[in-house]
C-alpha cells in the first residue's frame, strides 16, 4: 500500500480542537437576491459559514424565488460563502401562472404550465421540487402529480403511483 505524505505551506496546531468537514444545511430559506442591483443579502450565508455550514439547499417548504434559474446564475457569477443548491419552489410556480389563491384549485391549463416551468428550472440546474403542502390547502392530487412528472426525464405516464 502506498502512503502519501502531504505538506502545506502552513501548519495549524489543531490540538484540543475537533476538526471535521463542513456541515450541510438541507433545509434553509435563502437570502433574497435583488435582480435590479444584482446583489445578494449574504448575511445569512456568512452566518452559516461561521457555524461550519459549507453547503446549503434552498427553496424548501415550497417557498423561494420566482426565478430560481436567475438565482443560480447569480450564485455562479457573484459567488456565495457557501456551496448552494436550490429546489423549484411550488409557490413560485403558482405565482408565475397567476394561481395566487391558495384556497382555490389550480386550473388544468395552469397545472400544465407549472409543469413546463418546473421542467425548465430543473434543466437550468435546480436539484428537485419542493411543495409546502400544508401551506396550500387546495393543492390537489392532479396538480401535485402533474408537476412531479417534470422530474421524470423520459416523461412516461404509465408509472404506478401508490
Amino acid at each position: 500500500m502506498t502512503k502519501y505524505h502531504i505538506e502545506g505551506s502552513k501548519v495549524i496546531d489543531a490540538g484540543g480542537f475537533i476538526v471535521c468537514p463542513g456541515f450541510i444545511d438541507a433545509h434553509m430559506h435563502e437570502s433574497p437576491y435583488d435582480v435590479e442591483m444584482d446583489k445578494f443579502d449574504t448575511s445569512l450565508f456568512e452566518c452559516m459559514i461561521r457555524m461550519g455550514v459549507t453547503t446549503a439547499i434552498g427553496g424548501n417548504c415550497g417557498e423561494g424565488p420566482d426565478r430560481p434559474d436567475l438565482y443560480l446564475d447569480a450564485v455562479d457569477r457573484l459567488g456565495l460563502p457557501t456551496n448552494f443548491g436550490i429546489l423549484v419552489p411550488h409557490e413560485a410556480l403558482r405565482r408565475l401562472t397567476n394561481e395566487k389563491d391558495k384556497y382555490q384549485r389550480a386550473s388544468k391549463e395552469n397545472i400544465g404550465r407549472m409543469k413546463e416551468i418546473a421542467s425548465k428550472y430543473l434543466d437550468a440546474g435546480c436539484l428537485g421540487l419542493s411543495f409546502g403542502i400544508r401551506y396550500i390547502p387546495e393543492l390537489g392530487y392532479d396538480e401535485l402529480i402533474t408537476i412531479f412528472e417534470a422530474l421524470i426525464k423520459d416523461k412516461r405516464h404509465d408509472l404506478p403511483l401508490s
